[in-house]
């Protein structure tokens, strides 16, 4: 029997049912091969296509079996006996039916499948070498992995200009998710600006772009325009080749309306970065744009405009505004909360505002790119309610995994570890983020400040006129030049700086910055009068632009005074008394309940029993259990403070050591601090050699610490005391030595402290005396 007679309906049952199977099996292996292998998007669609177009094939094959059977199971003659004769359809039937079988079918079904897989595997192969249209720019040389990308401020064309601000910043954002390319920061385009003599806001068109990318050995540049048409946009981005301006790649989509823009520019982006080179995989595991920064178009042109204020202009007022506009617009805008937490420091606002920015920040993490992620969670931890330098350091290490060269991973991190002193390890990032090229624009200036702390006088110098060159109108890097001059103990210099930038910087956080240290200076050479009214001024300023000092920070200074300079306990317990009563601790927020600093100035000035009185009340108040663990060490100076005042000074250099350290390591980066204390423990406790080590530790430590404030605090004390202890072991010289130094601080001192001086100028004529018999 011909096989055209075979099967009937029972065989296109079985061709459906294998045909179905293989259509869910065909469509789970292509979705997990995009998923898996990285395949392109258009796989899936296309192997729908294949596989349905098979459908039709089926059903044509059972109609020709089913008519060929038809008219081969007909009688030739009908009942009249005339010849029997056929549908047109039957006809077409028998026609086909040489050609036409099941074998073949599904013959033709495998080779169709097959074709389209081979089709796909070519795609791979060229995309891999760089070959035709589907070759990317990793695999035709064009570019490398780990590229730089400049990205030009977008044209916005028939729209509202902080549109085009707003495509730029999601740009940024999805471009910095890939893990082969990175984008050259906005402060650094910025400070290439300066040194090319153009304002550092200056518009980054396509041409501007090209010479700054070439200036900074970027290779490619990321244009694009938003063009408004109706109600809706068209969207066009294109990767330039910096030097000859060569297209490498374009793409544009149009929109009907503002809701489907960032979505446009997710896809376009995407599409970008699979073109470059990045595994398709790696661009697809990628969440949302929406999902890592807003909904809100709005919101994201708020963002854009404070990331430009912040980070070019060195505008934090308006940075903050603009923010916290962002903020309002999306209240889970998880970037724009860690920026404006960021923006809140620098410009020195109160610390529950920052703590709050961050905590939001930390709160809405999962709407974040996974850089983002670990950057929030790190300064959460770090600047945050979170204290915990430890977590901090392992979110810096976690993105240092992901892109060893990341610069501000590297940057916090050597950060952190010279807070925890390890300045050769934070040497070394801060080299290592220099020599890749991608070092943010302040690393010079703070690697200036590790090589002080290494006393690499010298290498600090080049750092910091590095960083001018750098950067010259960035403000934070002002700040150096006084530092620098103090280091080498040119203190007339640094004074002179320090008027210059109270007088001229235009920038009134560095003005008010400029007077606290210039209060200090006054400090230093005992002048208090001076000191307080310069220091009057500089609250005043800090007030005026929204950075008012802490709650009680007034009477405590002025108590601490009248302690420790002008030997007034009974006033300064009176002072004490009088700011505790007038603003109870538990009226103002937990941190900024200074216990643990009133406990230590009860202590001075002679009362420890109120000092532990207040360190009961720290106990039994203060629930938050990071606050307390991040302030465990002011705790044990506290405490170190009330044992001196109760004459037990070997507790007290207990207390002070626990006091320097955190579980992680020292408490922060000032090498002096705890000499300074230890020093004044071992002279109660009498032992002088111990007392002198610890003395002598401290005016040998190169660290620009000594420059804010503890120097004014305890730098001429300390060259009395070590006069003193060096003329009652008879070591004349050295004796000498530390008296003039004492004299030279304070020779003008306020009247109440000139009775020291001249105590010390009377031990200076007996010394001369008895050498000169």
């Amino acid at each position: 029997m011909p096989g055209i007679l075979l099967g009937g309906r029972r065989r296109l049952g079985r061709a459906l049912a294998f045909y179905a199977m293989a259509f869910v099996a065909v469509t789970i292996l292509a979705k997990a091969a995009i998923i898996a292998i990285g395949l392109p998007e258009w796989v899936f669609p296309g192997a729908l296509v294949v596989m349905t177009l098979g459908l039709p094939v089926i059903l044509f094959t059972a109609f020709v079996h089913h008519g060929a059977h038809r008219a081969m199971t007909a009688s030739a003659l009908t009942p009249g006996g005339s010849p029997t004769s056929h549908s047109t359809m039957t006809k077409l039937a028998l026609k086909a039916s040489p050609w036409v079988s099941w074998r073949k079918t599904a013959a033709g079904g495998f080779i169709a499948f097959g074709t389209f897989a081979l089709f796909v595997v070519v795609f791979m192969v060229l995309r891999a070498l760089g070959i035709g249209p589907a070759g990317s720019l990793f695999a035709s040389g064009k570019l490398k992995e780990n590229e730089r990308l400049l990205v030009t401020d977008f044209q916005a064309t028939g729209a509202d200009t902080s549109l085009g601000s707003a495509v730029t910043e999601a740009v940024r954002t999805d471009l910095g998710q890939s893990s082969v390319v990175s984008v050259v920061p906005a402060s650094t385009v910025g400070a290439s600006l300066t040194r090319m003599e153009r304002s550092p806001t200056s518009r980054l068109d396509l041409s501007l772009a090209r010479e700054v990318a070439q200036r900074e050995g970027v290779k490619a540049v990321v244009d694009g325009n938003v063009r408004q048409l109706g109600s809706g946009f068209l969207v066009a981005l294109r990767l330039v080749a910096a030097e000859s301006g060569d297209e490498l790649a374009s793409f544009h989509e149009t929109v009907d309306g503002p809701k489907e823009l960032i979505p446009a520019v997710d896809r376009l982006t995407r599409e970008l970065r699979g073109k470059i080179g990045e595994s398709l995989k790696s661009v697809r595991g990628n969440p949302a744009l929406e999902q890592v920064t807003t909904h809100s178009l709005e919101a994201l042109k708020q963002y854009a405009g404070g990331v430009r204020a912040h980070d070019l202009e060195s505008d934090f007022p308006k940075a903050i505004g603009l923010l916290r506009e962002a903020v309002t617009l999306d209240t889970s805008f998880a970037m724009a909360y860690r920026k404006l937490g960021k923006a809140l420091l620098n410009d020195g606002r109160p610390r529950e505002q920052s703590d709050a920015a961050f905590e939001r920040a930390y709160r809405y993490r999962d709407r974040l790119t996974e850089r983002e992620r670990y950057l929030t969670t790190a300064a959460y931890f770090e600047w945050g309610p979170g204290r915990d330098r430890q977590r901090a350091i392992a979110a810096y290490e976690s993105l240092l995994e992901r892109d060893s060269l990341d610069p501000l991973a590297l940057a916090n991190l050597a950060n952190l570890f010279s807070r925890r002193r390890e300045f050769d390890r934070a040497e070394s990032l801060y080299r290592r983020s220099i020599r890749s090229g991608r070092a943010l624009i302040y690393v010079h200036a703070v690697l200036a400040e590790v090589e002080i702390a290494n006393n690499e006088l010298a290498q600090a110098e080049s750092s910091a006129v590095a960083a001018r060159a750098e950067n010259p109108n960035d403000e934070l890097i002002a700040r150096w030049a006084p530092a620098l001059f103090y280091a080498r103990r040119q203190v007339d210099s640094a004074t002179l700086r320090l008027l210059q930038i109270r007088a001229d910087d235009r920038n009134v956080g560095n003005r008010a910055w400029a007077t606290h240290r210039l209060a200090e200076l006054e400090m230093l050479h005992g002048r208090l009068a001076a000191w307080a009214r310069l220091e009057a001024d500089a609250q005043a300023q800090d007030v005026a632009r929204g950075a008012p000092p802490p709650p009680l920070i007034d009477a405590l200074v002025s108590a601490y005074v009248d302690s420790w300079f002008l030997e007034q306990p009974a006033r300064s317990v009176q002072k004490l008394d009088a700011a505790l009563t007038h603003t109870p601790l538990r009226s103002l927020k937990e941190f900024d309940r200074p216990y643990l600093f009133a406990a230590e100035f009860y202590a001075l000035a002679g009362r420890p029993d109120r000092a532990r009185a207040l360190l009961a009340q720290y106990a039994a108040e203060v629930k938050d259990t990071a606050l307390r663990r991040d302030q465990e060490p002011e705790r044990h100076n506290a405490l170190g403070e009330i044992a001196l005042a109760e004459r037990r000074p070997l507790d007290a250099v207990a207390e002070f050591r626990a006091g320097d350290q955190l579980p992680d390591g020292p408490v922060n980066e000032c090498v002096a601090c705890l000499p300074a204390a230890l020093g004044r423990a071992y002279d109660q406790a009498n032992l002088p050699d111990s007392a002198i080590a610890m003395y002598e530790r401290y005016l040998a430590t190169p660290t620009v610490q000594t420059y804010y404030l503890l120097d004014a605090q305890f730098l001429a004390g300390i060259h009395k005391r070590l006069g003193e202890m060096y003329e009652a072991r008879g070591d004349r010289d050295r004796a000498v030595s530390h008296y003039l130094q004492f004299v030279s601080l304070w020779k003008d001192a306020d009247s109440e402290l000139q009775p020291k001086v001249t105590q010390v100028k009377q031990r200076l004529a007996h010394l001369r005396d008895v050498e000169r018999r």
